[in-house]
């Protein structure tokens, strides 16, 4: 499932949606610029960045989904397994 959210609310981990799912990006590094508030998102092992205005909105992998997968990851529990 997939969200807009404001580029002020982009977080390490998501994934940035385009069109083409080939071009999707996981984040990996965020900043924000001083001299103008621009938000920095880095990803593709350091290959693909991009600056947003904090207000811009961008289109992620709902998260809730993300974190559920990370969940059961971590306890070592797989889909068919209990």
């Amino acid at each position: 499932m997939k969200k807009s959210i404001s580029a002020s609310e982009i977080e390490v981990g998501d994934t940035i949606c385009f069109s083409n799912p080939v071009l999707n990006v996981r984040v990996e590094q965020i900043g924000i610029a001083q001299w103008d508030g621009a938000v920095g998102v880095h990803g593709n092992n350091g290959t693909w960045s991009c600056y947003y205005k904090p207000s811009d909105r961008v289109r992620i992998h709902a998260r809730h989904a993300r974190q559920d997968a990370e969940k059961i990851d971590s306890i070592g529990c797989h889909s068919g397994q209990s």
